[in-house]
C-alpha cells in the first residue's frame, strides 16, 4: 500500500466506483445458496461496478466483462468448530490483489500467524467482521497482536444485522487508529443469497473502472464506505478538513480514542485541527432513513 495518511483524498482525478469485496457464491463457497452467475447480476442490477467474489479458501474470476472484477479469496483457519466443510468460524481474512496466483498462495495455510507473517505478494488482508459471534471474531488482542500486517478492517458488516454479533466494528478501527496501527476502513454485503444483495459497498475513486485501477486506489485508500450516502467531496488545505455530500444528512467528526469533536447537519462541513487536539480525524455521515457512510481517517501528521 501507498497512502498518504494525512489526506488519502489528495489524488482527485478521476470519478466514483460503486463495488463489494466481500461476497459468496455456491458452490464455491459452501456456507453460500446463490449460484455465481445470479450473484453477478443482482449486483449489475444495482448498477455496481466492480466486484471481488471472496470465495472461503478458493479463488473464484469469473469470465464476465459487464463488472470489473477483482480476484479475492476469503481465508479462515482450520482450527474450532466446522461450520461447513472447509469453512470455520474462525480468523476469516479477506485477501485481494489483481494476480490470482498471489493469492493462492495462501490458501494451504491452516493458522493466521502463517498468513499473516508471509510476503504480502502484491496483496490487501482485511480483517473481515471482527465483531461476528457474541466471543468476537477478531478480538482486539488478535488485531494488535499483527498490528500492520493488516491492511483494513471490516467497519461494517451488512449481514451481521441478522446474525450473532454487531455489524459497526468502528470501536476496534478508533482504538487501532488511536494506538498507532493505521488501517483503512471497508465495508461490504458479506452476501450469500440473493437477499443480502446491495446494502453496503465502498466508493472508489479512480481513473477508470479496469480492476488494476480500481486495486490501485484502494491500496492508495481513495474511497469511503456506505449503505447509502453519497459522499461527492474530501479534500484538505493545511489543516482545514472539508466534505461535501450529495444530500443533508448529520456530519460526524470522529476524534482519537472515539470521541465525537464535532457534529453538524448540512450538505458539507470543513474541519479545523486546531480546534482540537487529536491525532485523526474521520467523517460519519447519517441521513434520517439510518444510511450511513464512513470516510477514511486524515492523521495530524503521518503516522510512523
Amino acid at each position: 500500500m501507498s497512502i498518504n495518511w494525512q489526506n488519502p483524498y489528495g489524488k482527485n482525478s478521476g470519478t466514483w466506483h460503486k463495488g463489494c469485496l466481500h461476497v459468496h457464491c455456491s458452490p464455491a463457497s459452501p456456507c453460500a445458496s446463490i449460484s455465481m452467475q445470479a450473484l453477478l447480476n443482482g449486483y449489475l442490477e444495482r448498477n455496481y461496478d466492480f466486484l471481488s467474489i471472496s470465495d472461503h479458501l478458493a479463488v473464484t474470476v469469473p469470465d464476465d466483462a459487464s463488472l470489473s472484477l477483482i480476484p479475492g479469496t476469503e481465508w479462515n483457519s482450520r482450527t474450532g468448530q466446522v461450520a461447513s466443510h472447509s469453512v470455520t468460524r474462525y480468523d476469516h481474512i479477506g485477501i485481494y490483489g489483481i494476480d490470482p496466483a498471489g493469492i493462492e498462495t495462501y490458501l494451504p495455510h491452516k493458522s493466521i500467524d502463517k498468513v499473516m507473517n508471509c510476503p504480502d505478494n502484491g496483496v490487501l488482508k482485511i480483517a473481515n467482521h471482527p465483531n461476528w459471534l457474541i466471543e468476537e471474531h477478531h478480538r482486539l488482542e488478535t488485531l494488535l497482536r499483527f498490528g500492520r500486517a493488516f491492511d483494513g478492517i471490516e467497519i461494517y458488516n451488512y449481514t451481521l444485522e441478522f446474525d450473532d454479533g454487531l455489524a459497526d466494528a468502528t470501536w476496534k478501527w478508533d482504538r487501532l487508529l488511536s494506538m498507532g496501527f493505521p488501517l483503512l476502513g471497508f465495508a461490504g454485503d458479506d452476501s450469500h443469497k440473493q437477499d443480502d444483495i446491495g446494502y453496503a459497498w465502498i466508493m472508489v475513486r479512480s481513473c477508470n473502472n479496469t480492476p488494476k485501477s480500481i486495486f490501485k486506489a484502494i491500496g492508495e485508500g481513495n474511497f469511503y464506505c456506505s449503505t447509502g450516502i453519497a459522499i461527492t467531496e474530501l479534500t484538505r488545505a493545511g489543516d482545514l478538513v472539508s466534505i461535501s455530500l450529495k444530500e443533508k444528512a448529520n456530519i460526524r467528526v470522529i476524534g482519537s480514542r472515539g470521541r465525537v469533536l464535532a457534529t453538524h447537519t448540512g450538505h458539507e462541513f470543513t474541519w479545523n485541527f486546531n480546534s482540537t487536539a487529536t491525532d485523526y480525524i474521520r467523517f460519519h455521515i447519517q441521513n434520517i432513513s439510518w444510511q450511513q457512510a464512513w470516510s477514511q481517517p486524515f492523521f495530524y501528521e503521518s503516522p510512523v
